[in-house]
């Protein structure tokens, strides 16, 4: 079916609105020698007054060359199926000679015996947005840069404080000094998180921060954060109180995210429920087949007001309700966008100030195991042996340790020595292949950033000439793997870790590996 010639006066109007508005807009007429009706802004791509034929033979000089296929098949299709064609290209601007982006439609409006006669055409100047989009794309690829160049710069001196603390330790001191170290090692921990929840806060609104799911019993996970705070918070340690069920409660999630939300909780109820106060974590499954955790304390409360708002990042309590260490205002934050990541919900509740909080994560059960709802029964807390990490394990290791600060690598050798492996430092990639060719050590512990070669390079290179000899490589660096990490088929790693490592965790890592428990 042919079109209908539009009406002129249809046009006219058309084209008034057309010269009112920001873009550019022209009409093609069916004469190849009749002026093209181009509106104000029209102008800026083709000057003056250009017919049909002038277009044909000019066309090349104003679309930018790796542009004139995408133009030609548009054409062709447009002249084929005679509907509204998107198109985005670059016209080169008569002002500034520069080329310039165009988005915009393209559309015949008359065809007479299956040929295209006349064509409408509108398009919008979007080459400063475009601007402005790689501006702001470059600024937040800067921004990554800078923080993990930050997050490393503020991890690596971390390392050696916490592992002289360790040895410290080691040598029993007294009281007085004990008091000290205990401390140092608080205020420490608190420095750690918070470089984590920056950091991490930061990946989340890059959209950068992976998970890494597992199927595995979120009973582990509580008695994971109560074993802790029963190590390290004197503050909350008498007055906590866990319940955990008899049977395993089934998730898939991230074991180690799990782990940072209810221990971002729990410093929460330290921090503002009072010394003679009780604190309770509680894990059931529900009558809607759901996991449920419920932390409840009975400390300052929340005003009912703030309720949504304490999940908004840097949202802390108001001035006269602050307490010591306590954060950026980024836990609750990235708390409830870990758990809505993993499927399920945070919520808070607070009857008003100076009642209380509670705050409930529910995540939902493992499709693959079939689960009552156990009854919470109270669990003892774990007992605290403060002095485990310094006991020398039996059958020691030979260990490499290579780290480009110097301090760092000399103080976890002493410590791996304290706990009764043989170890040696070196300081560049370079002296760590010498010394490994010759010593054949049982494991290496090495950094990623080192001065002449990266970590995942010499961890290659270790790997190609291990031959059947068993080789643990432990990475130990300021860089989180996943942003620094290439594709590694086998892994190079068979751990890593960011500083400063947890060192009971990473005492028990060597000790799996040591002969006598092999």
């Amino acid at each position: 079916m042919e079109s209908a010639v539009p009406d002129p006066g249809f046009l006219r109007a058309l084209f008034k609105i057309a010269e009112a508005a920001p873009d550019v807009a022209w009409v093609f007429c069916p004469d190849d020698h009749a002026p093209i009706k181009l509106n104000r802004l029209a102008q800026i791509i083709y000057p003056g007054q250009p017919t049909k034929a002038d277009m044909r033979a000019q066309w090349r000089t104003f679309v930018h060359p790796d542009d004139h296929q995408a133009l030609l098949d548009m054409l062709a299709g447009a002249t084929e199926q005679g509907h509204l064609y998107p198109f985005k290209f670059r016209f080169k601007r008569a002002d500034t000679g520069r080329y310039a982006w165009f988005e915009g439609v393209f559309s015949p409006v008359l065809r007479e015996q299956q040929v295209t006669r006349q064509w409408v055409a509108r398009a919008s100047d979007i080459d400063v947005r475009l601007n402005q989009d790689e501006a702001l794309q470059e600024a937040a690829r800067r921004k990554d840069a800078f923080m993990a160049l930050l997050g490393h710069e503020l991890r690596n001196p971390l390392a050696p404080i916490r592992t002289s603390l360790a040895l410290i330790r080691a040598a029993k001191p007294g009281a007085q000094v004990l008091t000290e170290v205990e401390l140092i090692e608080r205020q420490t921990s608190q420095m750690v998180r918070l470089i984590e929840d920056l950091l991490d806060v930061s990946r989340l609104d890059q959209d950068r921060l992976t998970l890494v799911p597992e199927r595995f019993d979120l009973r582990s996970s509580v008695s994971a954060v109560r074993d802790v705070v029963q190590r390290t918070r004197h503050d909350i340690r008498e007055r906590l109180t866990v319940s955990l069920p008899d049977a395993p409660v089934m998730v898939m999630a991230d074991r180690a995210r799990m782990k940072q939300v209810l221990g971002n909780l729990m410093r929460n109820a330290a921090t503002y429920s009072g010394p003679c106060t009780p604190v309770s974590l509680s894990l059931a499954v529900t009558a809607d087949h759901e996991a449920q955790i419920i932390l409840a304390d009975a400390g300052i409360g929340i005003d009912p007001v703030r309720l949504d708002s304490i999940f908004e990042p840097f949202t802390r309590v108001p001035e006269d309700e602050r307490r010591p260490n306590e954060g950026l205002g980024l836990g609750l934050t990235l708390a409830r966008r870990l758990v809505q990541m993993q499927g399920g919900r945070l919520e808070a509740y607070s009857a008003g100030l100076g009642r209380g909080s509670t705050f409930t994560i529910t995540l939902p059960l493992d499709a693959q195991v079939e689960q009552g709802a156990p009854t919470a029964r109270p669990v003892a807390a774990a007992p605290v042996e403060p002095e485990a990490a310094n006991s020398p394990s039996p059958g020691g290791l030979s260990i490499l340790v290579v780290d480009d600060n110097v301090q760092a690598a000399d103080s976890l050798v002493l410590l791996l020595q304290r706990w009764g492996h043989t170890a040696h430092a070196v300081y560049d990639g370079r002296s760590a292949l010498a010394l490994e060719k010759s010593v054949q050590p049982d494991a290496v512990i090495l950094d990623i950033a080192l001065p002449d070669v990266s970590g995942y390079e010499l961890a290659r290179a270790m790997r190609a000439r291990q031959g059947s000899r068993d080789l643990t490589i432990i990475a130990l660096s300021g860089y989180p793997q996943a942003e620094q990490a290439p594709d590694a088929s086998p892994p190079l790693f068979d751990q890593y870790y960011l500083k400063p490592v947890d060192l009971d965790l990473f005492r028990q890592v060597l000790q799996a590996h040591s002969p006598a428990d092999t």
